[in-house]
Formats: C-alpha cells, structure tokens, sequence
C-alpha cells in the first residue's frame, strides 16, 4: 500500500507497532494524513486551526502540544496524554479522551459536547463548570 494510501488509522497501528515492538526513535512523533497530506505531530509544536476530524491518537504522548482552535471531532484520543496542552477553543464534540492525562491543560472555550471524558485525569485544568457539563463520563465535585 502507498503511503499516501493509507489512512489515519493505519498509520496509527504502524505507529504503535515502531513506537512498542522496536522502540523507534519516532516515539515522540505521530503521523496522521488529512486530505491527502501526511503531517507530523510531536510533542510541544504548535498546530492551530488543524483539522484532526476522527483521527485516531488513542496512547499518544502530545504533552505541552497546542492545539488552540483544532477541529478534533470524533477523535480517538483515549489514554492520550495531553499534560499542559493547550486545547483552547478547539472543537471535541464526540471525542474520546477516555483515561486521557490533562493535568494543566487549557480547555476555555473547548466544545466537549458528548465528548467522553471517563477516567480523564483533569487536575489543574483550566475548564469551566458549563463546558464540562456537556461531556459524558465527568464527575463534579465541589
């Protein structure tokens, strides 16, 4: 299969796969393909206004990454971890950030509608009361 064939999906798996069985130097890099161009993510760059609609991250490590104004719907990003990533006014409308590490991460303005945050560590986060209401999985104490 071509590289620019294969899906964000697929990457992923290779990914994981170099990341696990081969300890690769690349585990700090996570390549995904949107519209047909394959980008790099690492940990601490700066990607606003990314569109990463459905893109599977589930394990990865983008920690102090920016993502202001992304567009992660539906994304995968279970048991990611986003320690100080600054996710501010990006769109999680049914992401998955089950297990996710956000301790001291930026949420203001974040759509977590349905979004699902089960186990997410959240301390030190900066996130409203009403933005964290629409996401499934959240448990609120005073």
């Amino acid at each position: 299969m071509a590289a620019k064939e294969m899906t964000v999906n697929t990457l992923s798996r290779v990914r994981l796969i170099l990341q696990e069985t081969f300890n690769s130097p690349f585990t700090d890099s996570y390549l995904v393909t949107i519209n047909g161009q394959t980008v790099v993510l690492k940990r601490a760059g700066s990607y606003q206004d990314i569109d990463l609609t459905g893109v599977d991250l589930h394990r990865a490590h983008l920690e102090n990454v920016t993502l202001k104004n992304a567009r992660l719907a539906g994304a995968n990003l279970w048991g990611a971890h986003l320690t100080g990533a600054n996710l501010e006014g990006a769109d999680l409308k049914n992401a998955v950030l089950t297990g996710a590490d956000l301790k001291g991460a930026v949420l203001t303005g974040a759509d977590l509608e349905d979004a699902v945050l089960t186990g997410a560590d959240l301390r030190g986060a900066t996130v409203d009361r009403e933005t964290l209401s629409k996401a499934r999985g959240v448990q609120l104490t005073v």
